[in-house]
């Protein structure tokens, strides 16, 4: 093959992978639209979790979006190609003794929610991870009375390590807010905008 011809079959890789990369990332976030208004939640709030939680670059520039086929296991991230390429790493975590397991575009621990998904397959669509994050994370807000508070116990109810989160997601929400909708989905143009209005930035970062 000529270094015209591998050249030309470089650029078509990187094409479609950065296809997949649009979509797939596009999917965490369109979920996260969705169930956000469901479940009333402040714009762009679940959405700055789900670069938090499952978080991988994905453009050239180097800025985060969340990724669905993400397995947490013991504290260690992986990120995946597809769904059956995650579930099957999370069943060879699990056959190994591994005791925490997170999964999908909003990592929900499957220990402690045990009953979030009929399936393994389910956890990793995206519609179905954020519809059980943002009800997960309504509650908490229902019990807590704010959405820093509740953010924070989204990942621990010890403060000491649910409040440097809160931050992390403060900052990815107004990393989003700031990052212009044609940059966040350079594919997937369809997608809503996730910047939050003005006036639902200081939920978070306020008591």
């Amino acid at each position: 093959m000529t270094t015209a011809a591998l050249r030309a079959v470089a650029i078509l890789g990187l094409i479609l992978l950065s296809g997949h990369t649009a979509r797939a990332s596009g999917g965490c976030r369109a979920a996260a639209a969705i169930a956000s208004r469901q479940y009333n939640l402040p714009p762009g709030l679940l959405a700055a979790i789900g670069v938090v939680e499952s978080g991988r670059s994905a453009w050239p520039d180097g800025a985060k979006a969340a990724w669905p086929d993400t397995v947490d296991a013991d504290g260690q991230g992986h990120w995946f190609a597809t769904a059956a390429d995650a579930a099957g790493f999370v069943r060879t975590a699990e056959a190994n003794g591994a005791k925490s397991i997170d999964v999908g575009c909003f990592q929900i621990d499957l220990e402690a929610h045990p009953d979030a998904f009929p399936d393994l397959a389910t956890g990793f669509t995206p519609a179905a991870n954020a519809a059980y994050a943002a009800a997960f994370l309504a509650r908490l807000h229902a019990s807590l009375g704010s959405w820093r508070a509740a953010t924070a116990a989204y990942h621990s109810a010890t403060p000491a390590r649910g409040l440097p989160y809160a931050a992390l997601v403060s900052a990815a929400w107004h990393g989003i807010a700031a990052t212009p909708a044609a940059t966040l989905a350079p594919a997937d143009r369809h997608v809503i905008h996730l910047a939050p209005p003005h006036g639902h930035l200081p939920l978070i970062i306020t008591p």
